[in-house]
Order: C-alpha cells, then sequence, then structure tokens
C-alpha cells in the first residue's frame, strides 16, 4: 500500500494497515511519504504486517529501507486456522 498519508490522520495509518492484513489473510506492506510539502506533513510509518496484523518491521519519520522477511507459511498457517475462504461463493468471483 504506497499512500501519502498526512500527519493529520496518521493515527489511523497502521490501524487499517492491520485490518487489511487481517480482512484478507495476506501480507502487507504499508509504505509512506515522510517530510512536508508547502500544505501537508506526512510522518512516514513505513510497515511490515504479518497476515495475523502483528506489526513485523517499521520505519517511523525518517527515509530508510525497510527489511523484513515475510514467510509465506505465515499466510498458509492463518488461512488453515480461520479459513475465511471456504465462506466466498464462485458466482461472485471471475473465473
Amino acid at each position: 500500500m504506497i499512500a501519502n498519508w498526512l500527519e493529520t490522520r496518521h493515527e489511523h495509518w497502521l490501524p487499517l494497515l492491520q485490518a487489511r492484513a487481517i480482512e484478507n489473510e495476506v501480507w502487507v506492506v504499508g509504505v509512506n511519504r515522510c517530510g512536508s510539502d508547502i500544505r501537508h506533513a506526512y510522518l512516514g510509518g513505513s510497515c511490515l504486517i504479518d497476515p495475523a496484523g502483528r506489526l513485523v518491521a517499521e520505519v517511523n519519520d525518517r527515509e530508510a529501507v525497510l527489511v523484513g522477511e515475510a514467510d509465506l507459511g505465515a499466510v498458509r498457517s492463518v488461512r488453515e486456522s480461520f479459513p475465511v475462504l471456504n465462506d466466498l461463493r464462485p458466482e461472485w468471483t471471475r473465473a
């Protein structure tokens, strides 16, 4: 998720990314701008979140290269313990 998430709404950034990870049972990489322009300030907060919504790696208010390991087995594990895709109706998706 690439964003220019504003400082004024920064408190929502992490919880929304965690929700995306949990509801889709996937790894989420949030990439947010830091610094400011003429009108707005940005606090960064780029991060890596696992399929259960846990924060694995984070960079706060500075430019950086974020390195984290995304274990794809975690997706399988979460999906086996809470199989939301079993509720998917084939007619709701395109083949």
